[in-house]
């Protein structure tokens, strides 16, 4: 993760506890790991997934499984802890190193909202 910080613009909320998500089996890469977690959103969701991958100390690549948030949005700290300046904190024994998220399929109002654009 490039950018390991949680600030959205508004003040950092107070730091928590969260429980790491189940996780998948270890992968050789994060590509692969990646392409795990792709392989368990539903297509048809109407909702945003996400993930974050995570390398364990023996060097494999995990990833947590993906969980639904919002419609259009998708809060990482639902995954991960944040400190009290608002980056995120590495869950112990892993270093994070990218996360995921989806978004729902809306072809339609794309079309709708852009008539003169083609595919």
């Amino acid at each position: 993760m490039n950018d390991v910080s949680a600030h959205d613009g508004r003040a950092a909320p107070p730091p928590q506890k969260t429980r790491l998500a189940k996780l998948s089996p270890g992968f050789l890469t994060e590509e692969d790991a990646a392409r795990w977690v792709q392989l368990r959103i539903p297509a048809d969701s109407d909702r945003e997934h996400g993930s974050v991958i995570l390398r364990q100390r023996d060097g494999q690549f995990v990833a947590t499984e993906p969980v639904p948030g919002e419609v259009n949005r998708f809060d990482l700290r639902t995954l991960l802890d944040v400190d009290a300046q608002g980056n995120y904190v590495h869950p112990s024994g892993y270093t994070c190193v990218a996360n995921v998220h989806s978004h729902p399929p809306a072809h339609d109002k794309i079309r709708a909202a852009n008539p003169g654009q083609d595919e």
